[in-house]
């Protein structure tokens, strides 16, 4: 099994948000650490870009992809995926739980059989 991981934050500039770092860091290790858990060929690409007042913080997977049927209900408690790799459905929650709490928003767009990309949205402090 070998993946490639690539890390992109082309922007230069410092970008400040404000928050609990342990907790940020929580959300970022869980969608790394899922994106890696499922991807068997290709990439794990996660990309910062700041606009104006947001960061965007998005993991690009290359792993089997999320049906429509379950993406509604990923962010759900207990609410383990199908796969035979899915955990116990908290990290998800609790990654949405952490980013709501610090005035952001998580979501997902997949495509079974291409992969997954979650995306962080969080308000940079000015």
């Amino acid at each position: 099994m070998k993946i490639g991981i690539t890390f992109d934050d082309s922007d230069p500039q410092p970008i400040r948000i404000e928050g609990d770092r342990l907790e940020l860091r929580r959300v970022i290790t869980n969608l790394v650490g899922n994106a890696i858990k499922f991807t068997d060929v290709g990439c794990v690409k996660i990309v910062v870009r700041p606009d104006a007042k947001w960061v965007n913080i998005t993991v690009e997977d290359t792993g089997p992809g999320i049906r429509a049927s379950e993406q509604a209900s990923l962010f759900e408690r207990f609410r383990p995926g199908n796969h035979a790799r899915a955990g116990c459905g908290l990290g998800l929650h609790l990654s949405s739980r952490i980013v709501e709490a610090h005035s952001g928003s998580i979501d997902v767009t997949s495509t079974v059989g291409q992969g997954s990309t979650f995306t962080v949205r969080l308000p940079i402090s000015l």
